[in-house]
């Protein structure tokens, strides 16, 4: 049986998987415009704004920029974070820690 901080964890690995996903065409996104998008698109039921705000924020920060003017994210160019195996595995602890904080 799945306990709940291996359920939190599963569930903001997917939404950060997902919502990078959708920013991956290079256009600005508010959160709330990804949420929309993961329901419309990508089979999610259920997902707040307030869920895609906090995994972009934490988990996902080093993979996007937020503008606080516009408040939308957008995908770091490739010279600002490039993503290798190895971030995997540290992505992996660091979503481990974040919800043993919990």
């Amino acid at each position: 049986m799945m306990t709940r901080r291996e359920h939190e964890r599963q569930y903001r690995e997917a939404v950060m998987e997902d919502a990078l996903a959708v920013l991956q065409d290079g256009q600005p996104r508010t959160a709330k415009a990804i949420a929309w998008e993961l329901r419309q698109y990508y089979g999610w039921r259920e997902i707040r704004k307030s869920a895609v705000n906090s995994v972009l924020s934490n988990e996902a920060a080093r993979y996007v920029n937020y503008d606080r003017q516009f408040h939308t994210y957008e995908i770091r160019q490739a010279s600002e974070a490039t993503l290798t195996a190895s971030d995997d595995d540290r992505l992996a602890k660091m979503i481990d820690d974040f919800i043993a904080n919990l």
